[in-house]
């Protein structure tokens, strides 16, 4: 089976450090044709919308412990910008915080399929990632490869954009899985984050 990717979902850079959110949605609202390009001014602007729909002042701040989450790109205020830029009568996107990663896996491959990319959470701090496509690949030597199986589909890789990395990337799905970040606490504590499709 050939991958299922979303083609019109370019790669697009963060222009700031802390821009991996607004990139994110950049590259969602381009595939749908929501905004008019690639450039730095459409991104700040992306970022002054999530800035203004932070609810309870911009950035939020959340201790953990000896650590602090410094919330750039909240992810109730990305889906808010996102669903007022795609400007439908019923929302486009959701915050979905998933006791497991192949939830929120799960959660992103269905995305793909209703043809909507989304942004997820990943690594060890607030940095989103688009996930716009999946394959079933089959090892020529017969090897099985790591999969999950979502809606009776086999997946054993994502295809993902970093904003900070300009290159398509085809990840195996273990891999992805570990990639995911569980926040640490506040509002998503031990949680796995994607704003996708409701």
């Amino acid at each position: 089976m050939p991958p299922v990717i979303l083609d019109d979902v370019p790669w697009v850079e963060q222009y700031e450090d802390h821009f991996c959110g607004p990139a994110c949605a950049q590259m969602i609202l381009l595939s749908k044709e929501k905004v008019p390009d690639d450039t730095h001014a459409v991104q700040t602007s992306l970022f002054n919308d999530i800035k203004n729909d932070t609810r309870g002042g911009f950035p939020i701040v959340e201790q953990c412990g000896t650590r602090v989450i410094r919330w750039e790109s909240f992810p109730r205020a990305l889906a808010k910008t996102l669903n007022r830029r795609m400007a439908q009568q019923v929302d486009s996107f959701a915050v979905h915080h998933d006791a497991t990663e192949l939830q929120s896996t799960a959660r992103a491959v269905r995305g793909v399929n209703a043809q909507l990319a989304s942004a997820a959470l990943v690594e060890d701090s607030t940095h989103w990632m688009v996930v716009y496509g999946w394959e079933n690949r089959t090892n020529p030597r017969g090897v099985v490869l790591p999969s999950i199986l979502v809606d009776g589909q086999r997946i054993t890789d994502l295809y993902v954009f970093d904003p900070n990395w300009p290159q398509q990337t085809r990840i195996e799905v273990e891999e992805w899985v570990v990639l995911q970040y569980e926040v640490d606490c506040g509002a998503f504590q031990n949680t796995f984050v994607v704003v996708g499709r409701p």
